[in-house]
């Protein structure tokens, strides 16, 4: 006898079970895509506010290490807010780094003004150097040679300039006491959605050498 071959049938798909596949399919797929654009929605606003506390840290440290080794005398120091915002100070810093003080005295042998402003038209915060050509460590500071002016520091032909923060949209140096100065930087960002975002820092400086 000849052995029986079993068969069997298969079953093919039906256009429902398709369908249905196909909606899952679509429903992860778009799940998937929804997180990764959150994902990164989120990666890319954390990296823009970590730059805006970045350049905010480092402009307001830079000028507060040097105001607080200034003093608080009108001749000495000039602070502005407004559409020009500045300050400008007298420092007792040589190009080495090193504070100069009078051996007999100790009184601050001054080098240089020494000016942070900020440019509004490119949100750039610049320090500007200007070496003295003539020194006085004492007052009157009417002696002092070249006297200081926002002109002065924003001159194409000064070369003593850095950059000393970038996207900064508000800067001030305010007295708020006795040889007491605050310092408040702020920096502003827009992300792609075009949403700004602004990033505020403030430290108080004690101008502790006085005439």
């Amino acid at each position: 006898m000849r052995p029986r071959l079993r068969t069997h049938k298969l079953k093919g798909t039906s256009l429902i079970e398709v369908l249905v596949v196909t909606v899952l399919l679509t429903l992860v797929t778009g799940l998937m895509v929804s997180v990764y654009l959150l994902g990164n929605r989120y990666l890319n606003r954390t990296q823009l506010l970590s730059r805006l506390q970045q350049q905010a840290s480092q402009a307001i440290y830079k000028i507060a290490f040097e105001l607080s080794a200034t003093t608080d005398s009108n001749f000495s120091l000039n602070s502005v807010t407004g559409p020009n915002p500045h300050v400008w100070f007298l420092s007792s810093q040589t190009n080495d780094g090193k504070f100069h003080y009078s051996q007999t005295n100790g009184a601050q042998l001054w080098q240089r003004w020494v000016c942070f402003y900020l440019d509004t038209a490119s949100s750039d915060l610049y320090r500007v150097s200007v070496p003295l050509t003539s020194s006085n460590n004492s007052p009157p500071f009417t002696a002092i040679a070249p006297p200081a002016s926002l002109a002065m520091f924003q001159s194409p032909s000064v070369t003593q300039r850095t950059l000393a923060g970038q996207s900064v949209s508000d800067f001030r140096v305010t007295p708020v006491g006795a040889s007491l100065y605050e310092v408040t930087v702020s920096c502003k960002m827009t992300d792609r959605e075009n949403k700004e975002w602004i990033h505020t820092l403030a430290t108080q400086v004690y101008l502790q050498q006085t005439d």
